[in-house]
């Protein structure tokens, strides 16, 4: 009976974890920041960081598909529902099968991924081969880090199984290790061996990476076997689960390949810039969105398992309703300071001010669909815990056609708003071609949440709709004031020079959040009671 307790949990400790998922991804993001600001000294928007940008999206891209994605939404369903039932060892058992399975075809992978990288590079970026020198040091670059796929993966498989034993902090502390490892690796070598020294300095990170998880599996890999047989009901039935999610993943990432294709006919400099906003972007919905969604993905299968559809719906709609109290105003922070922040972040060294018109450009456009990124993330999971892989597989493979046109459209229509609307012409540097690119990938994010959100309620019920509008509605009068009260900061402190430009950024964000807590407890919003109550059990307050 206490075993079955400590599978369950409870709310108290899944707020425990989620406090620490977060500080502990945040702490990964902030050195993935000075990651980023480390790169961007180094290598500007040079043609060495677009070739490092292209190499790299293929071993992420099977990192994603087999360590993140299938992990998610085919092993950790299977492997949580037999721990839920006190049937440890099987849920061994059939780990050992798919880890050995996982670990040949990954591989394999990276073998072909070294052997026909030049295709392979010809495929992502074609416009790559109208610059010689940029081709080929993307071709070498793919063959040093492909093997950092298999550790990358293993990564994410020890992370979700860790999770399934209410083991959060470790997983989530890994990445920190593999930001340490890149940024000393580029700091001491780069002066020698130039971007090979990034490169070589990933790989190593990606093995320690998977290395430091293995302790916390303690006395646990007794029951691991190097098993390669697949017989058997759970293991057929994860490949049964594997072959649409495996497409749902390679769809949404063939939306990057498809970005990528476009942006590499454009200017040298604009794959680099799309890298370092999007790395901006994902710093609160890598915090808050996926903090939230590994803590409740497990209890959303357990929920599942049990047929508690209560809980499931409570749970779920929690989940959705902090996302968007936290992400709307973060979002809106990005759209109206996106050049504040590139330059505060990121210009010095190699990194100048055009670097961060083309950063902040694109980092305005990404950010409209932040919060539909946060919340598509969510509601994937509870597709997963209910076994059901292929509506999001059938939305993702909608999303490839709205991207496309998207990115066709959009980067040759939005330059033209400024001529259209001439108040903009003193802003016509966020209307760069490759700024539409990124407002192509906010559309996708809100098209694949309304769509998955529609589904959801036609097949399973409202969760809680109208808790969900009214919290909605009441984070988007909170977030107004909050931008107004930043932007009269902002602009009286105004932004000429490094410190001017640093007290401003960091007292418009102060001020705005002062406003967004104020609006939201005048407003009465549960999300927001919910945060300080935490805040006074975990820190005493108010004693």
């Amino acid at each position: 009976m206490k075993e079955q307790k400590n599978i369950q949990g409870t709310k108290g400790s899944a707020v425990k974890a989620t406090f620490l998922v977060m500080v502990a991804t945040a702490l990964s993001r902030i050195l993935g920041y000075v990651r980023e600001v480390v790169v961007a000294a180094y290598y500007g928007t040079g043609y060495e960081i677009d070739a490092y940008r292209v190499a790299i999206q293929l071993p992420n891209l099977f990192r994603l598909i087999v360590g993140d994605v299938v992990l998610a939404a085919a092993f950790i369903p299977i492997f949580s529902a037999y721990l839920a039932r006190n049937k440890e060892k099987d849920a061994w058992q059939i780990a050992s099968k798919i880890l050995t399975l996982t670990a040949v075809v990954l591989t394999l992978l990276t073998l072909f991924g070294i052997i026909f990288a030049g295709p392979l590079i010809a495929l992502l970026a074609p416009g790559f081969q109208a610059k010689p020198s940029t081709y080929l040091l993307s071709i070498e670059l793919t063959r040093i880090m492909f093997p950092a796929l298999v550790f990358m993966a293993l990564s994410g498989l020890f992370s979700g199984m860790l999770n399934s034993y209410n083991v959060f902090l470790l997983p989530a502390l890994s990445p920190t290790a593999w930001n340490l490892i890149i940024i000393s690796g580029i700091v001491l070598f780069t002066g020698k061996y130039g971007i090979y020294a990034f490169a070589v300095s990933l790989l190593v990170a990606s093995i320690v990476q998977a290395a430091i998880q293995v302790p916390a599996f303690r006395d646990r890999l007794r029951y691991y076997r190097f098993d390669l047989n697949y017989n058997h009901p759970e293991v057929k039935r994860f490949f049964a689960l594997l072959f649409p999610v495996i497409l749902s993943s390679a769809t949404s990432n063939i939306n990057t390949i498809v970005d990528t294709r476009f942006a590499s006919y454009l200017e040298t400099g604009v794959v680099a810039a799309l890298g370092y906003a999007i790395r901006i972007y994902l710093v609160p919905a890598g915090v808050f969105g996926v903090a939230i969604s590994t803590v409740l993905f497990p209890r959303l299968s357990r929920y599942e398992t049990l047929k508690d559809d209560r809980a499931f719906t409570k749970e779920l709609s929690f989940g959705l309703r902090a996302l968007n109290f936290i992400m709307l105003p973060l979002g809106g922070f990005f759209i109206f300071f996106s050049l504040p922040i590139a330059r505060l972040l990121f210009e010095r060294g190699s990194f100048t001010f055009r670097d961060s018109q083309l950063t902040a450009a694109a980092l305005a456009m990404y950010s409209v669909g932040v919060v539909a990124y946060a919340l598509t993330t969510l509601i994937s999971r509870a597709y997963y815990s209910k076994k059901d892989s292929k509506t999001p597989l059938y939305v993702a493979l909608a999303s490839i056609v709205v991207n496309y046109f998207g990115d066709w459209f959009l980067m040759r229509a939005l330059p033209g708003i400024p001529r259209v609307f001439p108040l903009l012409k003193g802003y016509s540097w966020v209307f760069a071609p490759h700024a539409g690119i990124a407002l192509s990938t906010s559309i996708v994010a809100i098209f694949q949440f309304v769509v998955l959100a529609f589904i959801y309620t036609r097949r399973h019920g409202q969760i809680e709709g109208r808790k969900l509008v009214l919290s909605a509605l009441k984070s988007t009068i909170a977030t107004s004031a909050a931008l107004l009260s930043g932007f009269a900061i902002y602009n009286l402190i105004g932004a000429s020079g490094t410190y001017k430009l640093m007290a401003g950024v960091f007292l418009a964000l102060l001020s705005g959040a002062a406003a967004y807590i104020v609006l939201a407890y005048l407003l009465r919003m549960d999300e927001l009671r919910f945060v300080l109550d935490f805040a006074k059990k975990r820190f005493g307050l108010g004693k």
